[in-house]
């Protein structure tokens, strides 16, 4: 793949089941959820770059989204863009990757950011959910670690948090 050009490999399937995935979005016999499966299988079993779509679904894993519960469940291209920023982004830096992430639509739906609002007149605070997911589960976790995976400690023997509530509050804002 060159990045230039866009992602250009086809997506090779075929047999007497094809017509499942063609099919309306929200189907009653949920053959959505075989489309959004489909393409993503033929392109993880079948693509020339095995590396990168390793490495995108090891990314996928980590900056988990849920169809449950979000207003998107039957968008299936909504869902093969978000996974394209892992598979743009699989030889990149985390930054790119957490920046793009950050901007997608499902993902601010998701985590509950998207119109968002910084403190206001009223005395309205922004949703913090976000800023402490991003983190707590997607970067650096809720403590410090020694180099042996074992948790710090600070001069009193407690546990030394990554980060303190202010700033959850300051990284909110943004």
């Amino acid at each position: 793949n060159d990045a230039f050009l866009g992602h250009q490999l086809s997506i090779t399937h075929g047999g007497e089941y094809d017509w499942h995935f063609d099919m309306d979005y929200l189907s009653r016999w949920g053959t959505d959820q075989l489309a959004r499966s489909a393409v993503w299988t033929m392109q993880a079993l079948y693509a020339n770059d095995q590396l990168r779509q390793r490495m995108a679904w090891a990314l996928s894993q980590i900056l988990v989204l849920a169809v449950v519960g979000g207003n998107f469940g039957g968008q299936t291209e909504m869902w093969l863009n978000y996974y394209d920023i892992f598979v743009r982004n699989a030889f990149g830096n985390f930054r790119d990757v957490l920046r793009e992430v950050t901007y997608n639509p499902i993902m601010g739906d998701y985590l509950t950011f998207k119109r968002n609002r910084a403190f206001d007149e009223s005395n309205n605070y922004p949703d913090e959910n976000f800023a402490r997911e991003i983190m707590q589960l997607f970067t650096i976790g809720l403590w410090k670690l020694n180099p042996d995976g074992t948790r710090m400690k600070d001069a009193s023997g407690q546990d030394m948090p990554t980060y303190t509530n202010e700033h959850i509050m300051n990284f909110a804002r943004v």
